[in-house]
């Protein structure tokens, strides 16, 4: 009993956050187009990784060119507040437009 609750829990949760991503998503889609083209590559590499951004291994994984052009997609990503960095690692701050991302980008 308490795996089918826990279960309808997780998948409510699920369909919530859907639904917040659907009345957003016009906002989102604005929010997304206005960035440059290598913003949203940097976008649709931190939904899957936000750690060791200018190693090479990440470089190759997200097909990024140079460190100083990640380096200043970044600064426009944080200082338009849609990405955060904390400890060395980099990340969307909104997890709705995140998952956004994930599934429209």
């Amino acid at each position: 009993m308490v795996n089918s609750t826990l279960k309808t829990d997780k998948e409510l949760i699920t369909l919530c956050a859907q639904k917040i991503v659907d009345l957003k998503s016009d906002y989102y889609y604005e929010l997304y187009d206005k960035q440059s083209v290598y913003q949203k590559k940097m976008l649709k590499a931190l939904v899957i990784s936000g750690e060791n951004v200018f190693s090479s291994s990440y470089t190759k994984q997200f097909r990024l060119t140079a460190a100083s052009t990640t380096q200043k997609a970044l600064a426009g990503l944080i200082e338009s507040g849609i990405v955060e960095k904390t400890e060395g690692r980099y990340f969307i701050g909104d997890p709705f437009f995140k998952r956004f991302i994930a599934h429209y980008a």
